[in-house]
């Protein structure tokens, strides 16, 4: 969950950096944060929580197409995380 809305967050920030304006340096600042805390969680999950094979899928067969995607289309960045997100949960039931 934490990660999660990290995601969201950098994603939002990242969309929020394309906006010319003096807001450009804070939004670059908590999407870097954001991007911390995810990786952060995602290696406490790990350790607590070992699954080698669902990290493998939720980053290198969604995760890294879905930031490629986001970064090509960053204003769209915020929806390309949450289908990627829906994904991932789908991918878990």
């Amino acid at each position: 969950m934490v990660s999660t809305n990290a995601g969201r967050i950098s994603a939002t920030m990242g969309a929020a950096l394309f906006v010319p304006g003096p807001h450009q340096p804070s939004a670059l600042t908590t999407a870097g944060g954001a991007v911390m805390v995810s990786f952060a969680a995602e290696a406490v999950a790990q350790v607590l929580k070992p699954d080698p094979i669902g990290m493998y899928k939720d980053n290198f067969m969604i995760g890294i197409p879905a930031n490629v995607l986001a970064y090509r289309f960053p204003m769209q960045g915020s929806v390309i995380n949450e289908v990627a997100e829906k994904i991932k949960a789908e991918t878990k039931k």
